[in-house]
């Protein structure tokens, strides 16, 4: 197979993927993460499946769970899930925001070559299971497609330099995409750097959240001249800003030609999935926000760049 994105399922064809959502939070386990946020606590299986199985019946095809290895990912659930909705879902290795870890958790302990090496192998032999509390043991025939990775508000730090390293051998190793959660205060061009002296490929890094922490228009527009994928998902999230203030954002890089380069997704939460009697649910995109570009003059065609080629190329695993 020449292009395809690794799913939990399978190497999917990147012809047969439609409609996407590459940031989302399909599951999410009791633990460290729920002790921070309430919202942070997605473990009922029968009201994810309801929203996902009503997502696929609105148009979409393939969702990213962006929880990765040791905070609250639920890897057998997400297999599952794609058996019996019928949605591809790519699962993430790598690791999240320190705060998601307590301080005895393996991650501080192992040094880059171990966590290089644990990241690889979720990718090219499955994911790990129960490591919120235990080193990875046992192993699922289910493979990653995806390397998250999470900077501090001061970008990459001492504490968590080791990890963007392993992250970045993996992706060498692997052609995994590699996603960045972004934090208000740390420099998106920073991260940029560091990767391509680490010899990733930029067209392999999704930059995320940038839509709620950095507001610079210009700054944007220089992030995506390095040839980064930017997905914005603060669609629908009130307490940030209105869908006008997205939209704005949006069409202004869409003008400035950077069209191929953005995803759209929505990063959901306990507190906006509708089936845990959130504000809004997995289909807002196709439902509500998408119809609203419409309305102010985004062409179909673009629009299908956005939700359809773009994930495609995004998330593309990269044949070494």
């Amino acid at each position: 197979m020449s292009a395809y994105v690794q799913t939990v399922l399978n190497q999917k064809d990147v012809c047969e993927i439609g409609f996407s959502q590459c940031h989302e939070h399909l599951f999410l386990a009791n633990g460290t993460p729920a002790l921070l946020n309430k919202a942070l606590l997605i473990d009922d299986y029968e009201r994810s499946f309801a929203e996902v199985n009503e997502y696929k019946k609105n148009g979409g095809t393939l969702l990213v769970d962006a929880q990765p290895i040791g905070c609250g990912r639920m890897e057998q659930n997400l297999v599952r899930l794609s058996k019996e909705t019928g949605v591809d879902i790519v699962a993430s290795t790598g690791f999240h925001s320190l705060s998601f870890y307590d301080e005895s958790h393996w991650i501080f302990k192992f040094n880059e070559t171990k966590l290089a090496e644990i990241f690889i192998s979720e990718a090219k032999n499955g994911m790990f299971i129960a490591t919120d509390k235990e080193v990875p043991n046992i192993q699922l025939t289910a493979k990653t497609g995806m390397i998250k990775t999470a900077v501090s508000p001061k970008g990459i730090e001492t504490r968590n330099e080791k990890m963007f390293s392993a992250a970045a051998e993996a992706q060498c190793q692997t052609g995994l995409p590699i996603m960045i959660h972004m934090e208000k205060g740390a420099d998106p061009l920073k991260v940029i750097h560091f990767f391509k002296e680490h010899s990733v490929p930029l067209d392999s890094l999704i930059f995320c959240h940038l839509d709620r922490t950095h507001h610079d228009y210009e700054l944007h527009k220089e992030i995506l001249s390095a040839g980064v994928f930017v997905e914005y998902d603060t669609i629908g999230r009130f307490k940030y800003h209105d869908d006008s203030v997205e939209a704005d954002l949006i069409e202004n890089m869409i003008e400035a030609g950077y069209e191929r380069q953005i995803l759209l997704s929505l990063d959901t939460t306990r507190e906006r999935l509708g089936a845990y009697g959130g504000s809004i649910n997995l289909s807002y995109l196709l439902n509500k926000f998408i119809p609203y570009l419409k309305e102010r003059g985004c062409p179909e065609a673009i629009l299908h760049i956005l939700t359809v080629e773009n994930p495609k190329q995004a998330l593309l695993v990269r044949n070494l």
